[in-house]
């Protein structure tokens, strides 16, 4: 029988050789498919060079130690084996030539031929499993040298996939896990030993390094992960895509202009003739990254703000800005100044109003500056566009005022005119007051009385109703009458009601009252309808009279008026108001130098209505009515029978209207 142990021995060589051949085309296909990977993502020499130093290093270190190790491992447990084996085939030849003592003795004419050539057997088929295995390992080898780096000729990879792909390239053939979970095993299956915690964080160290390699050469021409250009997502862009996606975002481009009143209006890119022309501010942004941070932008996110150049026509733009309807003047409000108010009886002021006026040309220069820099928003309030009101309300004067005429001015009168009111406040007051230079308050009575004479002279002539004309039906013809002149109707005692006025003033008081009257009617109207439906209807043509008191007729009769072909004589028409009643009276006319009168009639019912003119009886008189007023009337009262003259003096009182006419 042949010995074995030297077939083992040469054997172990060339298994450690294999293997050392085997992970040297692991390092080989690392760095092909790294160079592979910088030819497709650019070129960058500098970088370039440290990270393959680096990554060289790296691996030579890890794996040649964890090489080396291994080997001392393998060959510690091939020594080991080897002298197993020996002491094997010693035992095997001893039982061998028992046997063949055994044989011989049995039969000494056998040739151990047969033996030998058995032996040969197994030493070639030894030999040929060995150079069958040695061929499997050099084929192996031959595979992995020749394995292509597979990547698209016509797509670039995605910022995943590319740091994925080179990522992927492991020194070793062997993953972390595996080399975890798995032991070192010979060619028998026996396991021999697991590998240290330090080797497997070596290989995994190496797998790091790697890819952030791998990535920071990716970023030298890319923007990070987390890169946004003017609010635009340019992740992971190269410089021409991004100024690309610039293009197209500027070829959508529209501007919103934002008014008042929430009111807003959008010009677009196309109406002005907005055109992108490339600036190169892609590139200054990629300038600022520095590759070897790249994994930053996995976690942080980073805008930049650059300016776009582009061009537009800036006649179209200012076309487009004429045609907004909210820049028309028919629809654009002027601002109005805070002021002072009275309310509630005080003085208090009211805000500005900020209208909406616009100054075209303001809006129009800002509107050019934000479509230069590709602004997406304008608000119009910012530019300073809109006219702005010359007095606010923090005016420091105003605020002054206020409190001068609040300490001053505060009285208000409220007057009442039938159904109607009319209101003197502190707004009008105010104005009679005198201020020195810094508007402080200065008492001057004389100054403010003029005011108040002035303002009760225009009441009384807006306010008083005496003499204006009043129609009424006559009860003779069932037709309107007009009567015009007279004293009847409210007259304002002028001079009593400007002395109440500045009282008023001076206390401050808040009243509501009449003014001052001197004579007054039975209803206010400025319409004539102020005679009620309590009258005497005096038809002087007709000379007969008629007493209605509250709408019923009391009583009628015929009378005697003044001498109508006589002026002074004659009895005047008119709306009248009864001045009071008397009894027993003596009438006289005018009184001559001798100290006689015209002449002196007593009367037993006196009730005068227009100065000397009045209703009486006339006892002297034996007939009334028809044309004896003609020729032979009074001096001017209406004379009546006594009888109607006690009946209408018992009814009457004064104050009642009194209307006559012809």
């Amino acid at each position: 029988m042949k010995d074995t142990t030297k077939k083992n021995k040469n054997q172990q060589p060339f298994r450690s050789e294999a293997r050392r051949r085997k992970v040297e085309a692991a390092k080989k296909r690392a760095m092909e498919k790294q160079k592979q990977a910088q030819q497709h993502a650019g070129e960058n020499p500098e970088i370039e060079k440290q990270i393959d130093s680096a990554m060289e290093k790296i691996i030579q270190e890890t794996i040649g130690e964890e090489i080396s190790k291994e080997e001392a491992v393998r060959e510690a447990v091939s020594a080991k084996e080897e002298a197993g084996k020996e002491e094997n085939v010693k035992q095997e030849n001893e039982n061998v030539n028992q046997e063949n003592v055994k044989q011989e003795e049995v039969s000494k004419e056998e040739v151990p031929v047969e033996k030998e050539e058995q032996e040969e057997n197994t030493e070639e088929k030894s030999q040929e499993e060995s150079t069958l295995k040695e061929e499997e390992y050099v084929k192996e080898e031959q595979l992995s040298e020749e394995e292509p780096f597979k990547e698209s000729p016509s797509e670039e990879p995605s910022s995943e996939e590319a740091v994925a792909s080179a990522i992927a390239v492991e020194p070793i053939p062997v993953t972390a896990e595996q080399i975890v979970d798995s032991e070192i095993s010979d060619e028998t299956g026996n396991a021999k030993k697991k590998l240290k915690p330090s080797m497997i964080a070596g290989a995994a160290a190496a797998i790091l390094v790697v890819g952030y390699a791998a990535g920071a050469l990716y970023y030298t021409n890319h923007l990070f992960a987390g890169s946004k250009i003017n609010g635009m997502d340019c992740a992971n862009m190269t410089e021409k895509k991004a100024d690309a996606a610039l293009k197209k975002q500027v070829e959508s481009y529209e501007i919103e202009l934002d008014f008042r009143n929430n009111e807003s209006r959008t010009i677009s890119g196309s109406d002005i003739g907005y055109q992108y022309i490339g600036s190169g501010d892609v590139k200054d942004v990629m300038k600022k990254q520095n590759p070897l941070l790249w994994v930053s932008g996995l976690f942080s996110k980073q805008n930049y703000n650059v300016e776009i150049d582009a061009n537009f026509d800036k006649t179209a733009l200012k076309a487009q800005l004429d045609g907004l309807d909210c820049l028309q003047e028919a629809n654009m409000e002027a601002p109005a100044d805070a002021q002072i108010a009275f309310v509630d009886n005080q003085f208090v002021i009211q805000d500005e109003t900020q209208g909406t006026t616009i100054d075209e040309g303001t809006l129009l220069t800002a509107l050019e500056e934000a479509v230069c820099t590709s602004q997406t928003k304008l608000s119009v309030e910012k530019t300073g566009a809109y006219a702005k009101p010359s007095v606010t309300k923090d005016d420091e004067t105003l605020i002054h005022q206020k409190d001068i005429w609040n300490s001053c001015a505060t009285a208000t009168i409220t007057y009442t005119f039938g159904d109607e009111q009319e209101v003197l406040d502190g707004m009008q007051i105010k104005d009679w007051l005198s201020y020195d230079e810094e508007g402080n308050y200065v008492e001057n009575k004389e100054a403010v009385m003029a005011h108040i004479k002035e303002y009760v002279l225009d009441l009384a002539t807006r306010r008083n109703t005496m003499g204006r004309d009043r129609t009424i039906t006559s009860t003779m013809t069932g037709e309107p009458v007009t009567v015009s002149g007279g004293s009847y109707g409210f007259r304002i005692d002028q001079s009593e009601e400007a002395e109440q006025i500045y009282e008023n003033i001076v206390n401050h008081d808040v009243v509501t009252r009449e003014p001052a009257y001197a004579s007054r009617a039975a209803i206010y109207s400025m319409t004539g309808d102020d005679i009620g439906n309590t009258y005497v209807e005096v038809d002087l043509g007709n000379q007969h009279l008629w007493y209605y008191k509250e709408g019923t007729l009391i009583m009628d009769t015929d009378f005697v008026s003044g001498t109508y072909t006589i002026s002074d004589r004659r009895t005047p028409s008119g709306t009248y108001s009864l001045m009071y009643k008397q009894k027993d009276q003596v009438l006289r006319g005018t009184r001559s130098a001798d100290g006689t009168y015209e002449y002196e009639s007593p009367v037993k019912y006196w009730m005068p209505f227009n100065g000397g003119i009045g209703f009486h009886d006339a006892s002297w008189r034996y007939s009334f009515g028809g044309s004896i007023f003609m020729y032979s009337g009074s001096h001017g009262c209406v004379n009546l029978p006594s009888s109607m003259a006690s009946e209408l003096y018992e009814n009457i009182e004064a104050g009642c209207p009194i209307l006559c006419f012809y």
